[in-house]
């Protein structure tokens, strides 16, 4: 008898542990079908006091793009642009110290139409300020930063400055904004 109940005891466990591997498998899986993680925007700046008289600050802006497993069309083992972020334009806003905003953009980018998105050898073209320096794609597990500088407060105050960077991600346009705050000085 003692055998048999531990029998039924030790079956009992083993279906308890199936059961909750196979609920968590669901888990991770109802997780991964949502869509790859979405990229992430920083802004860094070289001071956060600059002087109206001529000393600005500059400005790098760094897109993230979360590590994910290759999904391109042609291999298993290679990516196309879908799990990259494609940047199609760069904007900035400035908020002067009594509120008022100006809003520019800084760089567009044009995407080749041969071959075209989300093809791994898509050709991005950008115009604007520094366009030489865009890298225009931030692949998985990677971060891309774009350099800017001699930013430079009218007034003195506290200034924001928000940028928006806009492009495709999972084959859908994507907005990352960050913002960052100075104290200029006289």
């Amino acid at each position: 008898m003692f055998k048999l109940t531990m029998k039924r005891t030790a079956l009992r466990t083993v279906g308890i542990i199936a059961v909750t591997l196979m609920l968590l498998g669901i888990g991770v899986v109802s997780v991964s079908a949502d869509g790859p993680p979405p990229p992430h925007l920083d802004v860094k700046i070289t001071t956060h006091s600059p002087s109206v008289s001529g000393d600005g600050f500059d400005a790098i802006l760094y897109v993230s793009v979360p590590p994910q497993k290759p999904s391109g069309s042609n291999s298993p083992d290679r990516y196309d642009l879908t799990q990259s972020f494609v940047v199609q334009s760069i904007d900035l806003t400035e908020t002067a110290p009594d509120g008022t905003s100006t809003t520019s953009t800084l760089i567009t980018c044009t995407l080749s139409s041969s071959p075209a998105y989300p093809s791994r050898n898509t050709v991005s073209t950008c115009t604007g300020t520094f366009a030489s320096r865009v890298m225009s794609y931030a692949y998985p597990g990677s971060e891309t930063g774009i350099y800017f500088s001699g930013f430079g407060p009218a007034s003195t105050g506290h200034w924001t400055y928000t940028f928006s960077v806009t492009g495709l991600y999972d084959s859908s346009p994507t907005t990352l904004t960050s913002r960052v705050s100075v104290d200029a000085k006289p």
